[in-house]
């Protein structure tokens, strides 16, 4: 038998064994190091070999045949090299591991060879895995061992145990205190093939061993052999558990400290079964399990300290034990073992005195093991049980009446476990002198007794318990009885206070209401109003001789910007430029200065452009020269309107404003011109010409705000024939063309068709803010201009509905748009012209209408969404209500509801999120659940949203 020992700067010190050195010339002292003598003071001498022989003879086991070993022995030079997993040696030649390993790194593997098909016989390998303030976790990958005779064993601490490396095993330890600094420093060992179920974590530098005999190089049963284990190091920073995952599934983290599920144990709960000492909270009564997996570790010993409080007047007799689970290792055949548990006192005088010790055994039959109460003094058994059974362990003296009592649940294993065993389960209570037991929820009084003040006591008999019932019963009934009658007259007048402020709170609620719905309907009037008295982007237009020049219809980008590389034609270069007008006031004074405006409507022919065979702008080019020639004026004069070059296509913040303001763009103009040429849509391939431009909503926008503020004079239409009046007189003085037109809220939408995919908001809503300003100038000049607000009024409830159906996802869903607002505008105009009654007032009992909210915020969210026409729309919060920078209507809408809210207190924040009803005297009932924003019918919340 050959064993080699390597130690590193003698930390382990030389070994202790005793035998024949036969050496030429043994350095001086090596010799007397080799029978126990001291160690010399020799550097450079790292490697001893030893050879050692039993008493018995090989020879006469079999044929003659030679005996003994030859060995040569070199010098190699010092290689710093770090071996991969599995492989050993200076050279890392050896495909097993070989002596100690230093690792290095963050993290890696360990593994005791590289095949997985068997390990080295006689191995004594380790590894040192340095914590540096952290903590290391070890992931058994793989556990193959022969089991009892290979072991892995995990150290506290990075130095070498005492006696590894060497073939003598240190004597046994036992669970009463008789322990060697090998003992408390083993953490845990593993044996066979059952790894831990979750990783181990170590909060100190560990030592991990392994070591095998020269029998069986894998386990008995076969499959993979050998050990793997994946480490790491993880950083702590603080608390041992900073957070609830530190302790992993086991456990959970309390203060800083990990409190483990029961049956498993360590700082973060990592192991599952117990490694150590356990100290339980001071109780009477608990619950202890050895370990939570299938095969608890061999050679270990664990102990738990119990504190259990003593009661006022009653002494501490004993305690009782309830083993649910009683499964280690018992005796079988010629076999032996030491697995035991052992109840002990902890502290006091008789400190290690052992009261009763438990082993298992097998029954008379032999088939079914059982445990057995042992007594400590004779080492005689007392009692056999079964799992559930329920044991008393009495103290040879009871305990004074109140003081606690300190005792130790001890576990002893072995080394030698021939198959797995999964440990004990046990629940403890205390027992008190005279018989007295403790009982609560995990103890529970036996058969016969029942638990009062946490003690059992025996049942009482029916006929006591029947005459305490019916006494306790007719107590009850006379309690009842007064308690219902105060209770009715405290709910007589509880009921009335409460009708009382509940309906004075309804009626100050219902004003409160009423008069905020007053302030929002008048903030939309006036936010409409100025809506249309000036842009809310820049009119951008392109000089028409500029236009002409292009050769196509270019982008907005291109000719703000002009060319950006080397590859646009000459033409680019010297015609690119738009011009820029903030205002209406800035379009009045060009006209003035000899300018002409042209706005040119027309049907996009292709989802990704505008016209992508030219055909609209050949005829937009020959409509800019025929207003040239109808003005009077040269082409550098006339200045052309056009969506695509005109709008932002980039920008879609600055596109959405835009939009939003063509109907005050298209109002003015000089001239209003149809571009509608018969052709087809590239993409759809339905034709496209000027019966299809007047179905689209928002052409007839364009085409009714410019109709509504310059009329039909200057409003023409391009198509294959030529220009010619967009208008014409049928006999009767109505144009059927403009009649359709009128009807914007009746026209085509693609996001109607597509029915609002993702909860899209309806372009209609957008409309409402500008069209309600054109109908309040309409309604003010209806004397200048009689014909025009006569088609309107008429009509008003078909062409501005007050509510409208907006279908997505298959539901169809009621929402309101124009409200009471074109009824408001109406009484605050003629309120204004006569003076004679605040505006306010006119305005009571009438429902908002849109605000353009959900229209703009769920286009902000998205980015923008694709309007009709195929124009990128995309807005800012306040895009659709706000008027121009100075003026922002809907800040002040939105500050003056902000301010209501405050007046209106608790009330009006019910209201707001709460389905209310408005019921007056003209008879109107209105009511819509509604959250933030108006809704139509007067069932209006505090503010839009």
């Amino acid at each position: 038998e050959l064993a080699m020992a390597t130690f590193f700067g003698r930390r382990g010190g030389h070994p202790t064994t005793v035998g024949c050195v036969v050496a030429d010339a043994p350095p001086p002292g090596v010799a007397a190091a080799l029978v126990g003598g001291a160690a010399p003071d020799i550097e450079g001498v790292g490697l001893y070999v030893r050879w050692s022989t039993d008493d018995e003879d090989e020879l006469a086991m079999g044929a003659i045949e030679p005996v003994g070993f030859r060995a040569t022995a070199r010098a190699i030079e010092p290689q710093e090299r770090i071996c991969g997993p599995g492989r050993g040696g200076a050279l890392c030649d050896a495909p097993y591991c070989v002596g100690v390993v230093e690792v290095t790194g963050e993290g890696g593997v360990i593994k005791t060879q590289v095949a997985d098909d068997a390990y080295q016989p006689n191995s004594r390998c380790a590894w040192r895995i340095p914590a540096r303030g952290g903590r290391v976790v070890l992931d058994v990958a793989r556990l193959g061992l022969e089991r009892v005779r290979d072991v892995v064993t995990i150290y506290d601490g990075g130095a070498a145990p005492p006696g590894f490396n060497t073939l003598a095993r240190p004597p046994p330890v036992d669970v009463f205190g008789r322990t060697n600094e090998l003992s408390r420093r083993t953490r845990y060992r593993m044996s066979g093939t059952h790894a831990p179920s979750t990783p181990l974590v170590f909060d100190n530098d560990v030592f991990v061993t392994f070591e095998s005999d020269g029998i069986a190089n894998g386990p008995r049963d076969g499959g993979p052999a050998g050990l793997e284990i994946r480490w790491r190091r993880d950083v702590v920073d603080g608390d041992l558990c900073p957070e609830a995952a530190s302790c992993g599934r086991n456990g959970r983290c309390e203060e800083g400290v990990c409190v483990c599920d029961t049956g498993y144990y360590g700082e973060t709960c990592a192991f599952d079964a117990c490694v150590g000492a356990a100290v339980s909270d001071l109780a009477p009564s608990g619950r202890i399990v050895s370990s939570a997996g299938v095969d608890y570790p061999p050679d270990m010993n664990c102990e738990w300290f119990l504190d259990i409080p003593g009661r006022e007047g009653e002494g501490i007799a004993g305690i009782r034990l309830r083993f649910d689970r009683f499964d280690i290792e018992a005796p079988e055949g010629q076999a032996t073992t030491t697995d035991r548990a052992v109840v002990f006192y902890s502290v006091g005088p008789q400190q290690g005195s052992v009261l009763c010790i438990f082993r298992r055994v097998m029954s008379q039959q032999g088939q079914t093991s059982a445990g057995a109460a042992v007594d400590p003094a004779t080492d005689e058994t007392k009692f056999t049980f079964d799992d559930g059974d329920t044991l008393e362990v009495l103290l040879p003296e009871p305990a004074a009446a109140g003081a606690n009592v300190q005792l130790m649940l001890g576990f002893e294993t072995d080394a030698n476990n021939h198959r797995p065993f999964s440990g004990f389960d046990v629940t403890y209570g205390v027992r008190f002198h005279g018989g007295l037991v403790f009982c609560d929820e995990i103890w529970p009084c036996a058969d016969g007794e029942v638990c009062k003040q946490n003690g059992c006591v025996p049942e009482e008999s029916k006929s006591s318990r029947s005459r305490r019932s019916r006494r306790k019963l007719r107590q009850l009934r006379r309690g009842v009885a007064i308690a219902a009658l105060v209770f009715a007259c405290v709910m007589v007048l509880a009921l009335c206070v409460f009708f009382g402020v509940y309906a004075r709170r309804v009626v100050r609620t219902k004003d409160e209401l009423e008069t905020e719905r007053v302030r929002v309907v008048r903030d939309q009037v006036d936010s409409a109003r100025q809506w249309v008295e000036d842009f809310q982007a820049p009119f951008c237009v392109v000089a028409a001789d500029t236009f002409i020049a292009l050769g196509a219809l270019r982008p907005h980008e291109a000719l703000r910007d002009g060319p950006r590389d080397a590859d646009d034609d000459e033409c680019d270069k010297q015609h690119t430029r738009l011009e820029f007008y903030d205002s209406v006031d800035d379009v009045e004074r060009a006209r003035r200065g000899g300018a002409v405006f042209v706005f040119l409507s027309h049907q996009w022919l292709g989802h990704a452009h505008p016209d992508p065979a030219g055909i609209h702008y050949k005829a937009m080019c020959r409509a800019l020269q025929a207003v040239a020639e109808d003005a009077g004026v040269a082409l550098s004069a006339v200045r052309a309107w056009v969506d695509v070059s005109s709008i932002p296509q980039a920008n879609q913040a600055t596109q959405s404003l835009a939009v939003a303001s063509l109907p005050t763009f298209a109002s003015c103009v000089d001239y209003f011109i149809v571009v509608a040429p018969d052709t087809e849509h590239v993409t759809t391939g339905c034709g496209c010409d000027a019966a299809t431009y007047r179905k689209r909503a928002w052409c007839r926008a364009e085409v009714v705000a410019c109709w509504a503020r310059r009329g039909a004079d200057r409003m023409f239409v391009a198509t294959n024939r030529g220009l010619r009046p967009l208008f014409v007189d049928t006999g009767d003085g109505v144009d059927t063309y403009l009649e359709e037109c009128l009807e914007v809220f009746a026209g085509d939408l693609t996001c109607c068709r597509l029915q609002h995919p993702d909860g899209e908001p309806c372009d209609k809503e957008a409309l409402v803010p500008p069209f309600l300003g054109l109908i309040a100038e309409l309604y003010r000049d209806r004397k200048q201009r009689p014909e025009a607000w006569e088609m309107v009024s008429d009509r008003v409830d078909e062409l501005f509905p007050r509510t409208f159906s907006y279908e997505s996802g298959g539901a169809a869903t009621t929402l309101p748009l124009f409200g009471d607002l074109v009824e408001a505008v109406t009484r605050l105009v003629d309120s204004e012209s006569a003076g004679d009654a605040p505006p306010d007032l006119v305005l009571r009992g009438l429902a908002p209408g849109t605000t353009g909210q959900r229209h703009v915020a769920a286009k902000a969210h998205r980015g923008g969404a694709r309007s009709e026409s195929g124009r990128r729309l995309a807005s800012t919060p306040t895009s659709t209500t706000a008027g121009p920078p100075g003026r922002a209507p809907a800040l002040a809408l939105l500050r003056t509801v902000s301010a209501a809210h405050r007046r209106a207190g608790a009330a009006s924040q019910r209201a707001s999120s709460s389905e209310l009803s408005f019921n007056d005297s003209s008879g109107m009932a209105t009511g819509e659940r509604t959250t933030g924003t108006a809704r139509p019918g007067g069932g209006v919340g505090l503010a839009p949203g």
